[in-house]
C-alpha cells in the first residue's frame, strides 16, 4: 500500500506506479486498503470505508438486540448498547481523528439508533443522549483524545514518537502555572489535534495532574459543552 492523498497520487501518478518489493523471495502484493487491529486503512488516507464497516457492524448488532428488547429492562438495554455498540464508536477513534462532518454525522446516527433501542422509541435529539449520561459522538471523540493527551503529558511509559511539546514560558505570568502545548505545523496529526483541544480547556483541567479527577472533570466539561450546542 502506498499512502498518499488523492491530489498527490495524481501528481506523482501513483496509481500506475509499479512497485516491486520482496521478502524472503516472496513478491508483496500491492493493495489499496487493509485492516490492521480492526481499523481499515485506505491508501488515500480517507476513513469512509472504516466508518462504513463500523456502521454495518453496529446496525447488525442492534437488529439482534431489538429481538430481545421485550425481555430486557431499561438498565439492561442501556448496558447492552454501551458494551456492544458504543464500544465500537470509541474503538481507535483517536486514530481516525479528525473526521469530516459527514462521517461524524454518520457515526452520530449510530448512537441515536443505540439510544432508540434503549428508550424503545425513535431518538434523534442530543438531549436524549445526555439523559442517558452519554456524550455525543463529537464529545466522545474529544474525551478519548484528551485522556490520551493527559497520559502523554504525565505517563512515563508513553511512546516517545507521540510526545507533546510544551510551550516554554519566559516570563512569570498569572497563567504560567497552566500547561500550554505547542501546535505543530503538520495538521491532522495526534499532536496537532491534542494541542488544539488541550489549549482550549479551562484552567482547572489544565492544571490537574490526577487522571481520575481529570477524567471526571473532563466528562462534566464536555457534557456542558454539548448542552450549549442545544441552545
Amino acid at each position: 500500500m502506498m499512502l498518499s492523498t488523492n491530489q498527490l497520487a495524481r501528481v506523482h501518478d501513483l496509481k500506475h506506479k509499479i512497485t516491486q518489493l520482496e521478502i524472503s523471495n516472496c513478491q508483496l502484493e500491492r493493495v489499496s486498503e487493509t485492516k490492521l487491529l480492526g481499523v481499515k486503512l485506505q491508501e488515500n488516507l480517507k476513513w469512509n470505508h472504516h466508518v462504513k464497516d463500523v456502521a454495518n457492524a453496529s446496525y447488525g448488532v442492534l437488529r439482534t438486540l431489538r429481538m430481545l428488547k421485550h425481555f430486557a429492562d431499561f438498565n439492561l438495554r442501556k448496558r447492552l448498547a454501551e458494551l456492544l455498540v458504543l464500544s465500537r464508536l470509541d474503538y481507535c477513534d483517536s486514530v481516525f481523528s479528525p473526521l469530516p462532518q459527514y462521517l461524524l454525522k454518520r457515526l452520530q446516527k449510530i448512537e441515536f439508533a443505540a439510544a432508540s433501542f434503549v428508550y424503545g422509541r425513535y431518538v434523534n435529539d442530543i438531549g436524549d443522549i445526555l439523559k442517558l449520561n452519554w456524550l455525543p459522538v463529537e464529545e466522545r471523540r474529544d474525551f478519548n483524545l484528551l485522556k490520551l493527551t493527559f497520559k502523554a503529558l504525565y505517563f512515563k511509559q508513553w511512546p516517545t514518537y507521540l510526545n507533546l511539546q510544551r510551550v516554554s514560558i519566559r516570563r512569570e505570568l498569572r497563567s504560567s502555572d497552566c500547561i500550554r502545548l505547542q501546535v505543530p505545523l503538520e495538521k491532522g496529526t495526534f499532536q496537532d489535534t491534542a494541542a488544539l483541544l488541550f489549549n482550549n480547556l479551562p484552567k482547572e483541567l489544565k492544571t490537574c495532574d490526577d487522571l481520575n479527577i481529570f477524567t471526571s472533570r473532563l466528562f462534566k466539561y464536555l457534557r456542558n459543552r454539548a448542552k450549549t450546542r442545544l441552545q
